[in-house]
């Protein structure tokens, strides 16, 4: 799966005040049959990310082997082609225990 936030901000509308209030696009793909999931969010932090990428693999109905960020400044501390130097968060994730189907093992 490859994920990314969506190049342009999009916008809402409040319906109070009907000033703008930007949308940040999460982009999560399966890059063979080019299956998408698209969720707006307002800000780009942390929770939002991991919160995106629980939803999407919802959405998919599974995990893939694979997950391929485009080295965003919310997951990724340092960018580097070939090892991506990840936040905390998410190299925990990353190292997580997976049982034989690759699923991951919740800690008791």
């Amino acid at each position: 799966m490859e994920v990314d936030w969506a190049g342009d901000t999009a916008f809402i509308l409040d319906n109070i005040s009907e000033k703008p209030i930007p949308v940040y696009v999460f982009v999560a793909v399966l890059p063979c049959s080019g299956y998408a999931y698209t969720e707006g969010f307002l800000s780009r932090n942390l929770d939002n990310w991991i919160s995106a990428h629980v939803h999407a693999y919802q959405f998919f109905g599974g995990i893939t082997r694979l997950l391929i960020p485009d080295n965003m400044k919310t997951g990724v501390e340092k960018a580097n082609w070939y090892s991506p130097v990840y936040k905390e968060q998410i190299a925990k994730a990353l190292k997580y225990p997976r049982n034989k189907d690759n699923l991951i093992i919740g800690k008791k």
